[in-house]
């Protein structure tokens, strides 16, 4: 840890950088859940401070995993970006934590989803977070930029996508049974993709590009998402 601290009238600035290795938090993002990475180097920028919080990072996490047993296990080979988080004062009520800028990442992989033997996998990524997202609650609007997907293990087969692209809004809601669900919705633009089946990869769908909207009302977790519409596109000699 090395920070540099400095008081003044607006409050205490700091910056500096924060080195971890293996590093494990239970009971995150609930009980029996953990999350853990083997090291971390995250930098305070300049302009961070303490009162009113607002912090300026640029973090590197070299495998991170997140283990929800109950649910969908999450392991990312590295994390890197330009993020600010800031809690704004407000006069009542709990302040929101506003989240915003860029991460990138390689080599994710999650299981669970859609299906309990599915696993979704992708190279590379780029994900913006938009101005106005907040963590907690958590509300995102995130434009991502993904390479060399693959979901597998589907009742339908295995898919393959060169790359992806999407616009999406993601929201944690609570049902009236006090059920934790995210919501998702935004349009996906897919290109080079291929549905296959079996060992022997027969192919069963394959299109230069797909463009689909996931309505409203859909969710991410548990998985539920509604495509009413797809449009494929077709290359031919």
């Amino acid at each position: 840890v090395a920070l540099n601290p400095q008081s003044t009238e607006g409050g205490i600035r700091f910056d500096g950088a924060l080195e971890t290795t293996q590093f494990l938090l239970d009971g995150v993002p609930e009980a029996g859940n953990s999350v853990s990475w083997e090291s971390s180097r995250i930098e305070i920028r300049e302009g961070s401070t303490a009162t009113p919080l607002v912090l300026h990072l640029q973090p590197l996490l070299t495998r991170l995993r997140v283990q929800r047993p109950s649910q969908a296990d999450l392991a990312i080979e590295q994390v890197n970006g330009t993020v600010t988080l800031t809690s704004p004062t407000v006069a009542e009520g709990q302040s929101p934590l506003l989240l915003s800028g860029t991460l990138a990442t390689t080599q994710l992989t999650l299981s669970g989803i859609p299906e309990i033997a599915s696993v979704l996998t992708w190279e590379s990524a780029q994900i913006d977070i938009g101005n106005g997202s907040t963590l907690t609650p958590l509300a995102l609007e995130v434009t991502a930029q993904l390479a060399k997907v693959s979901l597998q293990r589907l009742s339908q087969g295995d898919v393959a996508i060169e790359k992806a692209s999407a616009i999406l809004r993601l929201a944690q809601e609570e049902s009236p049974q006090q059920e934790q669900f995210i919501r998702i919705q935004g349009p996906v633009d897919l290109t080079g993709f291929v549905l296959s089946h079996g060992p022997e990869k027969k192919i069963l769908l394959g299109c230069y590009r797909a463009t689909a909207k996931i309505a409203e009302g859909s969710r991410l977790v548990p998985f539920d998402v509604r495509v009413p519409t797809v449009a494929l596109e077709y290359l031919y000699a």
